[in-house]
């Protein structure tokens, strides 16, 4: 600890920063042992107002960070990795962030407790939608059947052009009802937190786009995702109580399908429990109120149909992150009710338009996506396991691009297929090539003399007789031979001698072990002083925090949502 604190102080002195400036945040800005931290919420007038979204969670997540730091930061100065200072460099506590807010607004469709007993029961409602969307109607059937019958409902979903979320309860289980699904010949695919976020983003926006009709998730399509072309939600294994399956996640998941106007809900369980029976009496009272609202005003399902477009890009429906697809589509509605091909004839003549008008840029990127989604739709319905490792680089798993589309290992199927005739092809002509007779044939041994056409009678070039090449095995030279070895084996004391030393000899080895002091400078004993300076390792080695192991971790492949990967 104290040659890391007198490196990290030199390290302040000539930089003004070190690796580990947690460890002295606290004295840098003059704070007592158990002082607040200084954050960026100091910073918000006393006059200011705060919102905050999908409040029942990101309330608990302000008491989570702290006590999560803690522990962490606690192991870690408990066995000397960093100095019990650090643990003044930490999040907010929820009573210090409490007292420092000012007023605040809580907004969630599922409100939790803290926010109601700061309400004290005084809440404002904005259940009816203007745009005339209600929430879908929900429906219970037993979970011993549940996955035939959802294969059945993804089958007439599919058929009347919308698509499908499917939840289940761990990773294992997404994976391997993907993997049943696609031996039903479903495009499906699915999303967990093994996936990169990015990824995550492709993977909705080819959901909306059509180049796959399921997907399969766990806790991450619940807040804020809005899939308008969503027409079913199936919620797998309802009945097990927990946090998955709590009144809060079940009403956020059932709000998925409720961009949609045709858009259902369908809960497998096997018991109804008191989540399932609480949030389905609160979509129904919300329903009903919608659908009273509608009644009134003569907002019509037809209606909004019609009109799904403005509904979708109005004020009262941008609450909800939404994957974009608008530059292959000319309205945010589009996708609604329509399969891929549609979607594809639509952008062929949105290229040709393009390319009319003289703007090959865009032309130029219309074609390419209609060509990633062709092929996409090929990998997923025709050989779903196959296409797909083809359309992956086997090194770094991603979807391949133009820029290593020339590369051995990174063609596709058809390329391959292409590549291997040629090579077929190219090998037939240099066998026929080959099998043609000779007008130049090469000469013999003895026929390569001093004129170069007739041979002499004792050849310049002849097999040496075994008395010719050297030293034989039955006698130490034999007669008339000289050795013409110009290398010859050496004997031990000559190939090891300088090096390691020969067993009983007095000569001293240029390497040798080293002692215990050597090998543990400064760790447990006082070393032998000699000449070599002593070796100051990297700071924060041995951490399991270690920066250069973390971006070696972040370096290997993560999941793809794609069926066996």
């Amino acid at each position: 600890l104290e040659q890391r604190c007198r490196f990290d102080l030199e390290m302040l002195e000539a930089t003004g920063s070190c690796a580990g400036i947690e460890n002295y945040s606290r004295y840098l800005t003059g704070r007592q042992p158990g002082d607040p931290p200084p954050t960026l919420f100091e910073y918000i007038p006393d006059n200011a107002l705060v919102f905050i979204d999908e409040s029942h969670v990101t309330v608990p997540q302000i008491g989570g960070m702290y006590r999560g730091d803690f522990r962490r930061k606690a192991t870690l100065a408990e066995y000397g990795f960093r100095l019990p200072s650090c643990m003044d460099n930490r999040p907010l506590r929820f009573e210090e962030w409490d007292a420092m807010r000012p007023l605040s607004v809580a907004v969630s469709a599922t409100p939790g407790g803290w926010e109601m007993e700061q309400a004290g029961g005084v809440f404002a409602e904005q259940v009816i939608r203007p745009t005339g969307l209600i929430d879908p109607p929900v429906e219970v059937r037993p979970a011993k059947s549940q996955v035939d019958d959802v294969v059945g409902e993804i089958r007439d979903t599919t058929k009347a052009g919308y698509r499908t979320l499917v939840t289940v309860l761990t990773k294992r289980m997404a994976e391997d009802l993907t993997e049943y699904l696609h031996e039903q010949g479903v495009r499906v695919r699915y999303m967990h937190s093994d996936i990169d976020t990015l990824e995550r983003i492709e993977i909705l926006r080819d959901l909306r786009l059509g180049a796959f009709d399921v997907l399969v998730g766990i806790n991450l399509l619940r807040e804020g995702l809005d899939i308008p072309e969503c027409g079913f939600v199936a919620i797998l294994d309802a009945d097990k109580e927990g946090f998955l399956r709590s009144e809060t996640s079940l009403i956020q998941t059932i709000g998925r399908a409720a961009r949609n106007v045709d858009g259902k809900v369908i809960l497998y369980a096997d018991q109804v429990t008191g989540s399932m029976e609480r949030a389905m009496a609160e979509t129904s009272r919300r329903r009903e109120k919608q659908m009273e609202w509608n009644a009134v005003n003569g907002i019509t399902p037809e209606s909004v149909k019609s009109r799904i477009s403005d509904i979708l890009d109005s004020v009262y429906e941008k609450d909800h992150v939404r994957a974009d697809i608008s530059q292959f589509t000319d309205s945010a509605g589009a996708m609604m009710g329509n399969n891929l091909k549609a979607h594809l004839d639509a952008m062929d003549k949105q290229m040709r338009d393009a390319a009319a008008n003289l703007d090959f840029e865009k032309a130029a990127r219309i074609r390419d996506e209609i060509k990633r989604l062709r092929e996409m739709e090929l990998s997923v319905s025709e050989d779903p396991l196959a296409k797909y490792a083809d359309m992956e680089s086997p090194v770094s798993g991603r979807e391949k691009g133009k820029h290593n589309k020339g590369v051995a290992k990174h063609r596709t199927s058809e390329e391959q297929e292409r590549f291997r005739k040629l090579d077929e092809a190219r090998a037939a002509e240099e066998a026929a090539k080959a099998a043609r007779p000779n007008l130049f044939r090469k000469p013999d041994l003895d026929e390569m003399g001093a004129d170069g056409a007739v041979p002499v009678k004792k050849p310049l070039f002849s097999k040496p007789s075994i008395d010719d090449m050297g030293p034989g095995t039955d006698m130490p030279t034999p007669a008339g031979a000289v050795s013409r070895s110009l290398f010859k084996k050496q004997s031990a004391e000559e190939a090891h001698g300088s090096d390691f030393g020969i067993p009983g000899e007095p000569v001293k080895p240029l390497f040798k072990k080293n002692s215990l002091d050597e090998m543990t400078v400064r760790r447990t004993e006082k070393p032998v002083e000699g000449d070599k300076p002593v070796k100051r390792e990297r700071a924060g080695i041995g951490s399991f925090e270690d920066p250069g192991d973390a971006r070696r971790e972040k370096r290997r492949p993560g999941k793809t949502g794609r069926p066996g990967r």
